[in-house]
């Protein structure tokens, strides 16, 4: 019977000094990027946890914006049907369509974010209740606002579309808000899964 060696069952010195190298090098390069990173965030200022949070049920909210398409009867012309898109882009509000609302827990709902005097406001009903005109939704009178933010100094809306004659969703939301210590501007991208633009104008037949 051979006996086995007692070297070969152990690390040698020198593989544990490389493997203490190696490890060193690692840690380092990790530290040296959140360093580098925590100045980064230092430099443009970060929100605070509560505005951080609201950043992101807005990105979550904003970005599934949904393309849902209403339906509208002319005043004079009762056979002629027009296809809207429905969302509104207003400097002091944004009302949409979306696939995550911040309160139901599934289900596409109708949502506004409002600035008011010194809030930012938001509003959501279900789409599909037994109360609600699907060709021409809208939000109730009575719909209970939810506070995301208070105590501004300043809060509005831009909207940037590719093409602002089209019926589509913006590529770009943005949000300003002032504060008694700074100015937070948020951006926001809906994602746009499906040519909705060419329906809504085959539909209405503006593409012939």
């Amino acid at each position: 019977m051979r006996a086995i060696s007692s070297a070969s069952k152990a690390f040698t010195l020198i593989e544990m000094l490389v493997s203490i190298l190696l490890m060193s090098m690692i840690v380092a390069t990790m530290m040296y990027a959140f360093k580098d990173a925590l100045m980064q965030t230092m430099r443009i200022g970060t929100p605070a946890p509560h505005s951080a949070l609201v950043y992101h049920q807005l990105r979550t909210l904003i970005d599934a914006a949904f393309p849902y398409v209403t339906i509208q009867s002319g005043t004079f012309n009762t056979q002629k049907t027009t296809y809207t898109l429905y969302f509104t882009g207003h400097e002091q509000y944004l009302r949409f369509v979306s696939e995550h609302p911040l309160l139901a827990k599934q289900g596409l709902s109708l949502c506004e974010v409002r600035c008011d005097r010194n809030r930012l406001l938001y509003y959501e009903t279900p789409l599909f209740n037994d109360k609600q005109n699907f060709n021409a939704p809208k939000l109730p009178d009575h719909t209970l606002a939810k506070i995301l933010m208070d105590k501004l100094d300043s809060c509005r809306f831009a909207v940037s579309k590719s093409d602002e004659k089209a019926n589509l969703l913006p590529k770009l939301i943005e949000l300003e808000i002032g504060t008694a210590n700074d100015t937070l501007r948020f951006a926001f991208h809906p994602r746009l899964r499906f040519d909705n633009v060419r329906m809504i104008r085959v539909a209405n037949q503006d593409a012939f």
